[in-house]
């Protein structure tokens, strides 16, 4: 076998079986589509598609009209929408079911203003598909005790990972009902990164830049494919169910040109070419926290009407007076010699909308930047993707 020195574009976790399909694919369009914006700002970037998608799926239920159009679009929920909660369903339960060797969950809750008129219906569906626990919470007298409820609900479900994700700023009096969805991944490496090879080594944040990082290393078989844009390597977790898949520019072409062509196709193939190779690897020990706010986002990529004035959520209230104020997204990832840590949440933040007269709130050696995914391949599921510019 060959004996490869490399870096890394693309870390990518994965596990074998496949479940709901659809949703998996639903979600990993959403996510690639989510990440060619987020991309074009510079940093490192890490989110969870999944969890985003969950928390918007559970506010779907309640959209009407050109407003559900519009989220069945960007989404890319295809689906009829029974089989596409049961979906959403199946997943998230199998996803949930006790794993030997790696930590997976996602939980789901809803957060509702006091004595709001929601319909049973609405609340059902929610429970029933997504498992999501109802809380009531009072957004207008008591928005300091509502915000602790649901930050500490998020930082328990996430092992204290993401904490304070809701600011002060991000609920009013206005606000009606808050949609979660919490998910934590923690897995150690099925070969052992020695910690005394790991060392200072530079790496090239841009051509002209470098910084000094720790930098892991070993020596070992692992499955590895390249072509003309990129080097790409499997890194397996104990279990052999989960892998990170580390994407890496060829040194003679850039990341920027890697996200340029990156796809939900693209990338299958990668995997799929993926053969066992004697591979030298070197990567850098990093840790990324990221927080979202992605109104404008998800206005720019056709979801617009959600959070306007022509908002129709009706089938959550039976009125149109609600629209979402915003998304909120935070993600924590920290790689190290005995693994891998990853954890997000979501929370979908919906209120009623404001009068005229109501104020508004506002080698293999990853020595360069890359991008990563978190790849849960049990379900065809991209968990997490990211980028890493500038290791911290």
């Amino acid at each position: 076998m060959k004996r490869v020195a490399f870096i890394t574009c693309f870390l990518v976790f994965v596990n074998f079986l496949f479940a709901s399909p659809c949703v998996s694919e639903s979600s990993n369009l959403f996510g690639m589509d989510l990440y060619a914006l987020l991309s074009q700002e510079s940093g490192n970037v890490f989110v969870s598609p999944f969890s985003i998608s969950s928390a918007l799926a559970m506010t779907y239920i309640g959209a009407v009209g050109n407003t559900a159009q519009q989220m069945r679009q960007v989404l890319h929920f295809d689906l009829a929408d029974q089989e596409l909660h049961s979906g959403f369903s199946r997943l998230i339960r199998s996803m949930n079911e006790p794993k030997k060797d790696y930590q997976l969950s996602v939980v789901n809750a809803i957060w509702a203003q006091e004595g709001y008129a929601f319909k049973e219906d609405f609340l059902q569906q929610i429970e029933a598909y997504y498992q999501a626990g109802f809380n009531l919470v009072d957004f207008i007298n008591d928005r300091t005790n509502a915000r602790k409820t649901i930050n500490d609900w998020i930082e328990e479900n996430t092992e204290g990972k993401i904490k304070n994700m809701i600011k002060e700023n991000n609920i009013n009096a206005l606000t009606r009902l808050i949609l979660t969805n919490a998910i934590y991944f923690k897995g150690s490496w099925q070969k052992p990164v020695d910690p005394s090879a790991t060392e200072l080594r530079p790496f090239y944040v841009s051509r002209d830049t470098e910084k000094e990082v720790l930098m892991m290393w070993q020596r070992s078989d692992f499955r590895y494919t390249d072509d003309d844009l990129v080097q790409v390597l499997e890194l397996p977790y104990s279990g052999s169910g989960v892998s990170m898949i580390v994407i890496l520019p060829k040194e003679e072409r850039t990341l920027h040109e890697v996200e340029q062509q990156l796809s939900l196709e693209l990338f299958k193939q990668w995997i799929s070419n993926l053969k066992m190779e004697s591979v030298e690897v070197y990567l850098p020990k990093f840790r990324i926290e990221c927080r979202l706010e992605l109104r404008t986002v998800l206005m720019n990529m056709g979801m617009s009407d959600a959070f306007a004035d022509a908002a129709d959520f009706s089938g959550m209230d039976g009125t149109k007076k609600l629209k979402i104020q915003n998304v909120i997204h935070q993600s924590f990832v920290e790689v190290d010699e005995k693994g891998t840590e990853a954890a997000a949440a979501t929370a979908v933040i919906v209120g009623i909308k404001a009068s005229p007269y109501e104020e508004k709130y506002v080698v293999f050696k990853a020595d360069r930047p890359f991008l990563f995914i978190l790849y849960d391949k049990t379900h065809d599921l991209i968990l997490f993707m990211g980028r890493l510019s500038n290791p911290e």
